[in-house]
């Protein structure tokens, strides 16, 4: 299964959080979107194939853009990446019932350990199949 990863050109924690999605998964099963209109035309099309979506919100307009797709994602495992630990983003992050909630001013080894886990799990969902 793949993972859907987005990180819009504004924010510097993507390449670092991409990095350490690569030290989970091969890169080659990695989907990238760099703008909202990719995120939500890829949301548009089938999510089976989807393990998980890693959205980084580098700002809080790009934020309100991903909770603005909230409907698209209720089919997914959703990690979220907020700008800062402002307490108005939590709330409002809450409408993606994400899987994890984490900051961009973190290490992101939480991210990592979600992120194994969710794909342990879906291999294990994809045997009893």
């Amino acid at each position: 299964m793949n993972v859907l990863y987005y990180a819009g050109q504004t924010c510097g924690a993507g390449p670092r959080l991409q990095g350490v999605i690569e030290a989970v998964i091969p890169a080659e099963r990695i989907e990238r979107c760099r703008t909202i209109g990719e995120l939500s035309g890829r949301l548009r099309r089938s999510v089976h194939n989807l393990a998980a979506a890693i959205l980084l919100a580098g700002t809080a307009e790009e934020f309100a853009d991903i909770v603005g797709l909230a409907d698209l994602l209720n089919e997914l495992r959703v990690i979220l990446v907020l700008p800062g630990p402002d307490e108005s983003f939590n709330a409002k992050a809450l409408a993606l019932f994400p899987s994890y909630v984490s900051h961009a001013d973190l290490d992101f080894s939480e991210v990592a350990a979600v992120l194994g886990k969710i794909m342990h799990r879906s291999a294990g969902q994809c045997l009893a199949e």
